[in-house]
C-alpha cells in the first residue's frame, strides 16, 4: 500500500511539473510584457502567473540585464 500511494506521489509530482513547463510554453510574450515596453520583468512573469523561479529567470536573462527580451523569453519553456 506504502509503495502504490509513493508511486501515486511520484506520479502527480510529475504531472504538475509537466503541467507548469505546459503554462510556461503558453503564455504569450506580448502578454507577459503588460507596459509594452519590448522586455519582461520578474514581476510582470509573476503577475501573469507564470510559475518561474528567479533562478531560472536569470538562467534565461542571457545579457544579465535584469529584463528578458522575446529570445531570452522564448528559451523559458526549453
Amino acid at each position: 500500500m506504502l509503495k502504490r500511494l509513493a508511486g501515486t506521489f511520484v506520479l502527480g509530482a510529475f504531472a504538475a511539473s509537466v503541467a507548469t513547463l505546459a503554462h510556461a510554453q503558453v503564455a504569450d510574450f506580448a502578454t507577459v510584457d503588460a507596459d509594452q515596453n519590448g522586455q519582461v520583468s520578474f514581476e510582470e512573469l509573476s503577475v501573469a502567473g507564470v510559475p518561474v523561479s528567479e533562478e531560472v529567470f536569470q538562467a534565461a536573462d542571457a545579457n544579465q540585464d535584469s529584463v528578458l527580451d522575446e529570445a531570452e523569453f522564448s528559451t523559458l519553456g526549453q
